[in-house]
């Protein structure tokens, strides 16, 4: 949609006028955005001496002087917001030049206030040139989530370097499926450092605010004044916070404040309830829906399984999540006709479904990124991202994802790895935990098989998913053309072996009965075997131990969790020679177990690799012990070998094997880079409120680091899913991304993209790693 003109009110510096809420709406409903004064409850923040940052250039070349947020709590939610930004280089005029402000026309009201430039010692008012543009955005339709909201742009005129950008406004209102409780999310530093800042709350004392501080220890000044109750937190000189690097999803590094007026996960999951209830009614057309899967499927398991598989394959992912219907589920018959929703709507359908079979279930509240340790949060129901399903089937609870497209297991053996959850029953009293057990058996199991002659070779390879693994590579091949995986896995191997050709094309094996996929790949590798040498590489298990690093942190390392992978070589020579034979390894510590075997036949060596994980971080005084083990792995992953009976010149069987041992790993991780890659890409984390699972944090795929690079087909994709998902506080972050966002380092070998962006509202930081193909 093109931008549309915005008439600004009365420009006319104090003789500004008070604007009216319904003409506020009015206004923002027609692309206009009001200018009025400053509300009387406002106090004005002091502006902070000036110091020059000797780092200013590193941060965008802009100094917070202030970030002042106040909030009136009273029949409605006034949020008055205050920034004080000098530029001191050409990229922060870049940055500063363009505001954008982004609100929910459907109960949010947007009035400018001032947008002032001070140069010299004089203040210009910069409204009265600016260009105002009000937008449509949806920034999230490429992950099929529409939300209505707009995004206001104030384009600033005459900008220059050292100009200080003074500016306020008030958003008016808030999502009123919060039920006219209040809830916030504020941060407590940015991305750079900030010479002020301040969080004020005015509420009546008879509003019953909790609040929590995480990352730091701040306490409010309190005191009562004209019959409302006052809260401050105050910050002044703040440091950019330490951003360390591979740390859990769940782990906060930037510190925040969140306030809150549910005072226990009790509280949300009454707020929960009646919202699942009304949109779970039953009617005719549930009703005959439900008669239908009845008649087909003659016990309790075998009907819930049936209607399960329905909406997770027939109902189709897309949110409409306009104003209330951010949380709000949509009516269950209206899902049904529609055959689409997101993950509250999909539950909400299959809840409904259920019940009117005679099964109890209920609507459930996770968190992808924080799992269990939701629990330490303050309860509000922005703790969450998530919803999934409870069925209770002789008692026993069956949790269950109604987005997971594409799974084939049987009911309750496909594990919801988010560690607590709220279910939206009237007897809740706290949260529940979810049951995951790891894996039985590997998720992925490579079967690499390599014949040689006196120069060329053949490898035959078998890769088999099962579970999460086996979904996302169901996801991939249902989007991706079968050529383009082949090509992928040909380039693998070509970076060891150049003359690798294909001799016949992939295959595939669905076995939906064991919820598993297989791929077969044949290849020729002419003059493969060189001056009588021939080695083998695999990264699978360096992707799931990670690289190694520096042991000082403060922060937990992030681990790979559930990761469970098996590995099998077998070399074959056409003479009977028989390959130099590794010794047995087993290398493990409290966060990984990684095996090696060997065995070796007339014309045959076996090689056995197996590496598991036992938990998703290690805890910061750990770090050294793990990286060492971390080292005798890598060092465990080069192997070269000479099949003939000749030894290699000038250098000793035992440094041939030393030096051969590991790099036979180069080949495992083959698969782990794309099977990884394919849960981040296709099974990425959604916006708050509608996120997809995250079964585990997976090293390979889901960008977090250099070493779990999503792989993707252009600059273009990696920017989707970078500004994709809301940020934790419910924001989201905005493009497009300057050249300046991008980055590149070499990694094993690849060249991986890095960028970073940082959010509007509480200015987390985002940082994605990608292999751009």
């Amino acid at each position: 949609m093109s931008p549309r003109p915005v008439l600004l009110a009365l420009l006319l510096g104090t003789a500004l006028f008070e604007v009216s809420p319904a003409a506020r709406a009015a206004a923002n409903a027609e692309g206009a955005v009001p200018v009025a004064k400053v509300p009387s409850w406002v106090i004005p923040a002091e502006r902070a001496p000036h110091a020059p940052s000797k780092d200013a250039a590193e941060q965008g070349g802009v100094i917070d002087e202030t970030i002042d947020d106040q909030y009136r709590v009273a029949s409605s939610v006034e949020h008055y917001m205050h920034r004080v930004k000098r530029i001191v280089s050409a990229a922060g005029v870049d940055e500063v030049g363009q505001m954008q402000i982004e609100f929910d026309p459907s109960y949010e009201h947007l009035t400018l206030h001032r947008v002032s430039i001070v140069r010299a010692g004089t203040s210009i008012d910069a409204l009265t040139t600016a260009t105002v543009r009000v937008t449509d955005v949806e920034r999230e339709a490429d992950q099929r989530v529409y939300n209505g909201r707009r995004t206001a742009h104030v384009l600033i005129h005459d900008l220059r370097v050292g100009d200080v950008v003074d500016y306020d406004y008030t958003l008016e209102g808030q999502n009123p499926v919060l039920g006219g409780r209040f809830v916030t999310v504020e941060p407590l530093a940015t991305s750079r450092p900030v010479e002020y800042l301040r969080v004020r709350i005015l509420a009546p004392p008879s509003r019953s605010l909790t609040f929590r501080t995480t990352g730091m220890t701040l306490d409010p000044v309190t005191r009562v004044a004209d019959s409302m109750r006052e809260l401050t937190w105050e910050r002044r000189d703040v440091p950019e916070p330490v951003y360390e690097r591979d740390v859990p999803s769940w782990y906060v590094q930037r510190p925040r404040l969140v306030v809150s007026e549910f005072d226990s996960w009790r509280s949300v999951a009454a707020w929960a309830v009646p919202l699942f209830e009304e949109a779970g009614r039953p009617t005719a057309e549930i009703t005959a829906a439900a008669n239908d899967i009845a008649q087909k499927h003659t016990t309790p398991a075998a009907r819930a399984l049936a209607a399960l598989r329905f909406v997770q394959d027939e109902v189709r992912y897309l949110g409409i999540e306009m104003g209330a219907n951010s949380h709000r589920p949509h009516p269950a018959a209206d899902v049904l006709k529609q055959r689409f929703g997101d993950c509250k709507d999909k539950s909400v359908l299959l809840v409904a479904l259920l019940t009117a079979m005679g099964i109890e279930a209920h609507g459930v509240l996770v968190d992808s990124d924080l799992r269990e340790h939701v629990e330490g949060e303050l309860p509000s129901p922005y703790a969450f991202d998530h919803a999934v399903v409870r069925i209770l089937l002789e008692g026993k609870p069956i949790w269950v994802d109604p987005t997971r497209s594409a799974e084939r297991s049987a009911l309750g053996d496909a594990p919801l790895r988010f560690g607590k959850a709220l279910v939206a029953a009237r007897d809740t009293n706290g949260l529940s935990t979810i049951e995951a057990p790891f894996p039985k058996e590997p998720t992925v199991v490579t079967y690499e098989s390599f014949r040689f002659g006196d120069t060329d070779g053949r490898l035959d390879v078998v890769r088999t998913f099962r579970d999460a693994d086996a979904r996302a590579m169901r996801h991939r091949l249902a989007g991706i053309p079968r050529a383009k995986i082949q090509k992928r896995y040909l380039d693998e191997y070509a970076t060891m072996y150049p003359t690798i050709e294909v001799v016949e094309e992939m295959t595939v094996e669905d076995r939906p009965n064991e919820d598993a996929v297989v791929l077969r790949e044949h290849y020729v590798m002419p003059h493969v075997v060189k001056d009588g040498d021939f080695s083998v590489r695999a990264r699978g298990v360096t992707d799931i131990v990670g690289t190694t690093q520096s042991a000082k942190r403060n922060a937990p390392l992030g681990i790979d969790y559930p990761a469970f992978e098996h590995h099998q070589i077998d070399l074959y020579t056409d003479d009977g020679i028989k390959f130099p034979e590794p010794p047995d390894e087993n290398f493990n510590d409290s966060v990984l177990i990684f095996t090696l075997r060997s065995e070796t036949h007339d014309k045959r060596t076996v090689l056995d690799f197996e590496v598991r994980t036992l938990r998703d971080f290690v805890p910061p005084n750990e770090v050294a012990e793990h990286m060492a083990l971390v080292d005798r792995i890598r060092d465990a992953t080069y192997f070269s070998f000479t099949p003939s009976n000749k030894p290699r010149k000038g250098t000793s069987t035992p440094l041939t094997l030393l030096a051969a041992i590991g790099a036979l790993f180069g080949i495992v991780g083959l698969v782990v880079v794309i099977r990884h890659g394919s849960i981040s890409w296709l099974l990425r984390p959604r916006s708050r409120g509608h996120a997809t699972e995250q079964p585990r944090q997976r090293r390979s795929g889901n960008g977090d680091t250099a070493a779990t690079a999503t792989w993707v087909l252009s600059r273009s994709e990696a920017e989707k899913l970078l500004l994709g998902p809301r940020c934790h506080c419910g924001a989201r972050f905005t493009g497009p991304l300057p050249d300046s966002t991008w980055s590149a380092v070499l990694f094993d070998g690849r060249t991986i993209t890095s960028a970073r962006v940082v959010c509007a509202k509480c200015d987390k930081t985002r940082i994605r790693y990608f292999e751009i193909n």
